[in-house]
């Protein structure tokens, strides 16, 4: 679950449900282009439920389906309805995604030409832009090479833009197509990201699009090492938050993620219930290298970490290498079955009250966990020294921390024998 490269905003079914729900407002509420107030983040499948039906649709009737006319804007939107009801041409995976990328270039186009049409009234207008940038983003998911100079191309020509509606989002989504580059950027770009994103964070109301480019900004920082920023830019955004209790969640959510995004140099609290039933005792590893390792048994990239935890857990371990699982499983007995299974002789966390399991593990709740693996590093005087602990920046880490393993050296003298 962990991991960027270029985040999709929503899957392809949300999209055309968060699409239709735009083509209706601005073409028959006549309201203003700006999203509303934020609310609970929805999943993708309640915004679909929630958009308005689409209306039957003939399919385009150019000679390449995929054409936008030269015609009105309703005749523009009536398009964008029809194309989604366009098949691939073939089965093949490679159908499927040559027709993706065809409909999402098409959609895109037929976005811009509403957003410059000299009749679109200002809430079409901003609806075209919100289009044709969201399109330009899936199609940048898929690997489309041309989409990222798209996006650069509509955000200078829209730049300009005086209207607004056409203003806020192209605000929105130059940050957010800058966001996809933070994890390589520079520190002076990162910077400049964050003076971007506070100044667009202060300068309206707190929609549910600041709301989620604040928490995929977080994510994202954290992933370029550069914790501090993250929890700078959270911090910000969960003082707009509402002091209602329709926004407790997502304000305990965010706190908690700046909590551990704050841990590096500092303390971790650990507490709960082990599979045996005990307390676990925090204070007893003091004085120990620790590997606090939230995982799953349903979680792919974790059991693709294991074997890497299992092994530095056998070069190290008599040297004060420990390990501290946190199961986010529902099920007692997939996790009993699993540790018996992969003998896994480090003690795992787990809680007996149905409430406390899965994402609602105190722990994983505490530190507002938005992804597994997390593998949290603590030294000997049980401050953080990472919080992404894994692959071979973990036997980095614990080389440095506890020097070559006993194998290791081993391996070093025979090797010096050999050439006596």
């Amino acid at each position: 679950m962990r991991g960027f490269g270029f985040k999709r905003l929503l899957g392809a079914a949300a999209f055309f449900g968060v699409l239709a729900s735009m083509l209706y407002s601005a073409l028959y509420a006549g309201g203003p282009g700006d999203a509303a107030p934020a609310r609970r983040p929805e999943p993708p499948v309640a915004k679909l439920a929630a958009a308005p039906a689409r209306p039957a649709a003939a399919a385009p009737a150019s000679a390449d389906p995929y054409a936008p006319p030269n015609g009105s804007v309703a005749e523009l939107m009536s398009f964008i309805s029809a194309v989604q009801q366009l098949e691939p041409t073939g089965d093949s995976e490679a159908a499927q995604l040559r027709h993706e990328k065809r409909l999402y270039a098409a959609i895109a186009e037929a976005g811009r030409r509403i957003a410059r049409h000299r009749q679109a009234a200002d809430p079409q207008a901003a609806a075209g832009v919100r289009v044709a940038f969201q399109a330009l983003f899936e199609l940048q998911s898929l690997g489309d090479r041309s989409a990222s100079a798209a996006i650069t191309q509509l955000l200078a020509e829209w730049q300009r833009d005086r209207r607004p509606a056409v203003i806020h989002h192209v605000q929105y989504y130059s940050l957010m197509h800058r966001l996809a580059g933070l994890p390589a950027a520079t520190a002076a770009e990162r910077d400049s990201f964050g003076a971007e994103f506070k100044a667009y964070l202060v300068a309206g109301s707190l929609t549910e699009e600041r709301l989620q480019l604040a928490m995929l900004a977080g994510e994202n920082l954290e992933q370029a090492s550069d914790p501090a920023l993250a929890a700078e830019l959270l911090e910000a955004t969960i003082a707009r938050l509402p002091r209602d209790a329709g926004y407790a969640e997502v304000s305990a959510r965010l706190a908690g993620q700046v909590r551990r995004l704050r841990l590096p140099g500092n303390s971790l609290e650990l507490a709960g219930q082990l599979l045996d039933r005990t307390r676990i005792d925090w204070a007893a590893y003091r004085g120990k290298v620790v590997l606090v390792d939230f995982w799953a048994t349903w979680c792919g990239p974790c059991l693709e970490e294991l074997p890497n935890v299992v092994e530095n857990y056998r070069r190290y371990h008599a040297q004060g290498f420990d390990v501290i699982g946190v199961s986010l499983d529902d099920s007692r007995q997939q996790v009993e079955a699993f540790v018996r299974a992969k003998k896994i002789a480090w003690p795992t966390i787990f809680h007996d009250d149905p409430n406390e399991r899965g994402w609602q593990n105190p722990m994983a709740v505490h530190y507002g966990l938005a992804g597994i693996p997390t593998a949290i590093l603590v030294d000997q005087q049980g401050k953080v020294v990472s919080l992404d602990a894994r692959g071979r920046d973990l036997g980095n880490l614990l080389k440095k921390l506890l020097g070559d393993s006993p194998p290791a050296r081993k391996a070093e003298r025979d090797s010096n024998t050999e050439r006596k």
